[in-house]
């Protein structure tokens, strides 16, 4: 994980000592263990004096589950083909398959978080510009993609993450931007295996 590579082996364990006292296991996946970690990491910044340290957490967690999510069939552009009213595919509940992570984070560090999670390492000195980042990371060719995303395709992928409608999906993305490229992050979303139908 990359916190390890921030911090080191010692301050983890420390702090692996201090979250198992308030989050005890409850199951025996090791995967599902640490789901709570970033937001305990968030109360207890002080506790490492880098407070951007729990965005860097919520990043390898989110790289976790998409890595072990159970492989779904997904929906492709042979399925939308197979239906010719615009309004059967609209209507047609979809949601996200489980590989897809969606994950806000305080600090825009998904950059810096790449190149640690690659190299181990970062520069002598770490600066990350505040502020609130929208990321999706998800999985093609057993291999884990990742993207910053605005706003508004933010929101079309959140409402798609609760099972829902396309339609509702697409006003949601609309709303805030008017201009959302609806045909293009559609495909993009084919393509990559991001969908399931319920």
């Amino acid at each position: 994980p990359t916190v390890v590579a921030l911090v080191g082996d010692e301050m983890v364990m420390a702090l692996a000592r201090e979250y198992v006292a308030v989050h005890p296991p409850v199951v025996t996946t090791l995967l599902l263990y640490g789901e709570h970690f970033p937001a305990w990491l968030d109360a207890h910044q002080s506790a490492t004096g880098l407070d951007y340290l729990a965005d860097f957490a919520r990043l390898d967690c989110a790289w976790m589950f998409s890595y072990f999510a159970p492989d779904e069939g997904t929906l492709d552009a042979q399925w939308v083909q197979s239906r010719t009213e615009n309004d059967v595919v609209a209507t047609r509940k979809v949601t996200l398959a489980a590989h897809v992570q969606r994950v806000d984070t305080r600090y825009a560090v998904l950059e810096a978080w790449a190149v640690l999670k690659e190299q181990g390492a970062l520069g002598d000195r770490v600066e990350l510009d505040a502020g609130l980042t929208r990321n999706v990371l998800w999985r093609t060719d057993e291999k884990i993609r990742f993207v910053a995303v605005d706003e508004a395709h933010a929101a079309f992928l959140d409402t798609l993450g609760v099972e829902t409608t396309l339609g509702e999906a697409v006003s949601n993305a609309t709303g805030i931007d008017e201009n959302y490229d609806v045909a293009t992050n559609f495909a993009r979303l084919l393509t990559e295996g991001y969908l399931v139908s319920r």
